[in-house]
């Protein structure tokens, strides 16, 4: 599988949504906090000097907007947010691939990040890769990191790396899914768009000329169709001087994406790229635009009766969970996670169709489309031999199925049931306070989506697990995948 759109930085959300609240009960992005609980204490060495946006003191939650309590990142040593030491992090990173190997994953494109600025923080996956020891095929793109100063660093990184530099393993794909900060539209529904500045046009249109005339793909973030109208006006002003065409370019979300706006993005030979962030998010996004606007959120209908290229992601840690399996059973149901069925039938797909977003559309994507995506004669022999027949097995049940063997680059990479004598040793866990250590039963393979996705069920399994957490709207509990922070 080729799980199109994955990232690691995590964001909690916004738990006065229930729905969002139970969700996060059995997602990887909620470890941290509870590992803020145990870990309180004079910040380290190593800590960083960038501020948290929620704090834990005495197992109470403390943010920075108590009306609506969310967090970018999670404070574990006083109001520091921590840097693993270097072997941490090569850990940490094996963690991850393991968990995505469990779910069948064997190969990932990663859009970026805030926070994950090329090269620094770039450095364990690029170890791993050099010493041999990816369980991944990992295609990335480079994110911008430091807002208004987006084209110095597009500048500085054209002279450093080329796309499709790397090897079958790790490779650089290209730009975004930020290219310049302020063109873009924030994640969370439920905030207002603020229109971006006329110099910040011209600053992304600077900085498309430069990518593009230099070989390179992009991919633009657009939940709402103003900004999308916003992106293409620069598109089409830079493709004035340098062909967009003539390399693979993405608008990713695009949620409200129109038809006009489709039409101008088929025009420049542009795709779609679409998460399930709806899955999430639904319910706070039909709060806020209307149910009406939620059907077509986003309208993947009308997208692949255009023939536009299409692919689906995660969008995980970050907004979503990382389980494509999550991803995939919103593709086909519509619902979201606390079992709203949101989207209209004419956006849903067939669980072939699912399949394929997930798998040969994202190989098209990172121009990979001989070599993977599909299992057939003179491509790689990645596969995963599933828990579940994906065809028959109930609806309500797919986000369930996980992977009893996986294997890339002909090397077993994960095994369990019948094929766990062939699984790979397990993985030490540092620092050694992480749950994942002290609550053993609880990875991997115990988050469950409960039957017909009861919220109220999977809140009271992860209760019996992990502590009560007070937060300004009461109080509530949460797991964890905490290795893979």
């Amino acid at each position: 599988m080729c799980d199109l759109c994955c990232r690691t930085a995590p964001q909690p959300g916004a738990v006065a949504n229930p729905s969002r609240r139970q969700f996060l009960a059995q997602s990887a992005a909620i470890g941290a906090i509870y590992a803020a609980a145990r870990a309180i204490a004079p910040a380290p060495a190593w800590a960083t000097d960038q501020m948290a946006d929620i704090l834990i003191e005495n197992a109470k939650v403390i943010t920075l907007e108590p009306k609506q309590p969310t967090a970018e990142a999670v404070a574990i040593a006083g109001d520091r947010i921590p840097k693993l030491p270097a072997e941490d992090q090569i850990i940490s990173t094996k963690h991850f691939m393991r968990e995505l190997n469990r779910l069948g994953v064997t190969s990932v494109i990663d859009a970026g990040g805030g926070g994950q600025n090329y090269p620094d923080n770039y450095r364990a996956i690029a170890k791993l890769a050099a010493d041999q020891q990816l369980n991944l095929r990992i295609g990335y793109s480079l994110f911008a990191q430091r807002p208004g100063k987006e084209l110095d660093d597009y500048r500085q990184w054209v002279t450093q790396v080329k796309p499709g530099q790397g090897d079958d393993w790790f490779r650089m794909m290209g730009a975004g899914e930020y290219m310049v900060w302020a063109t873009h539209d924030p994640a969370n529904f439920t905030k207002e768009v603020v229109p971006p500045t006329a110099f910040a046009e011209e600053q992304l249109v600077e900085a498309l000329k430069l990518v593009v005339s230099n070989g390179w793909p992009f991919r633009l973030h657009a939940n709402y169709d103003a900004t999308a109208q916003n992106l293409l006006r620069a598109i089409e002003l830079a493709h004035r001087e340098v062909p967009v065409d003539k390399v693979r370019w993405i608008i990713d979300h695009a949620e409200t994406i129109s038809p006009a706006s489709l039409e101008r993005v088929a025009k420049l030979g542009g795709s779609i790229a679409v998460q399930n962030r709806m899955t999430l998010d639904g319910d706070a996004f039909a709060g806020k635009w209307g149910k009406a606007a939620a059907a077509d959120a986003p309208p993947i209908g009308r997208i692949r009766a255009m023939g536009l290229h299409l692919a689906a992601g995660t969008d995980g840690n970050r907004a979503s969970s990382h389980n494509p399996w999550v991803g995939i059973h919103w593709l086909v149901s519509g619902r979201a996670i606390g079992g709203t069925k949101l989207n209209a039938d004419r956006n849903l797909v067939d669980r072939t169709e699912a399949l394929r977003l997930y798998s040969a559309a994202g190989a098209w994507f990172t121009q990979e489309e001989e070599r993977k995506g599909t299992l057939a004669p003179g491509k790689w022999a990645d596969l995963a031999i599933l828990s579940d027949d994906y065809l028959t097995v109930p609806e309500h049940r797919i986000p369930d199925i996980e992977a009893t063997l996986t294997m890339v680059g002909g090397r077993v990479v994960y095994g369990a049931k019948r094929y766990a004598e062939l699984a790979p040793p397990p993985l030490p866990v540092s620092p050694d306070w992480l749950p994942i250590g002290t609550h053993p039963s609880y990875y991997p393979g115990s988050h469950k989506v409960a039957d017909h996705l009861d919220g109220s069920a999977l809140l009271a399994t992860a209760s019996a697990e992990m502590p009560t957490i007070i937060g300004p709207d009461g109080p509530w509990s949460m797991g964890c995948l905490c290795g893979l922070l």
